[in-house]
């Protein structure tokens, strides 16, 4: 079984930070942290290992730009797979209750 490099896209970390912070208003305990970290720790440990077995999104012009969906704890994370490095990188991680779709276009 090949093992896959994890890679965080620049907007990705930048949508961690804000669910921490988010988080971290919302609650005076320090779970914020925690919160976001194991959403790290279960992406980087599901997607270093066969990554194919998430299927590609719905939306044909998204699924052209080959990418795929995860879903961890309430948040659809994103990702894409470059077979020949044999690594992936997390795009976006985003609130599920969104609507995700206009949100990858752009338009919301």
């Amino acid at each position: 079984m090949d093992i896959y490099k994890v890679d965080w896209a620049k907007r990705a970390k930048k949508e961690l930070a804000g669910i921490r912070r988010y988080i971290a208003k919302q609650s005076t305990s320090p779970r914020a942290y925690m919160f976001v970290r194991s959403i790290e720790i279960t992406v980087e440990t599901r997607l270093s290992s066969m990554p194919q077995k998430y299927r590609r999104v719905d939306d044909p012009m998204l699924a052209a730009m080959g990418l795929r969906r995860m879903n961890v704890k309430r948040y659809a994370v994103f990702f894409s797979i470059d077979e020949e490095e044999k690594s992936v990188k997390v795009e976006r991680v985003i609130h599920s209750k969104r609507d995700l779709i206009n949100v990858l276009r752009g338009v919301t």
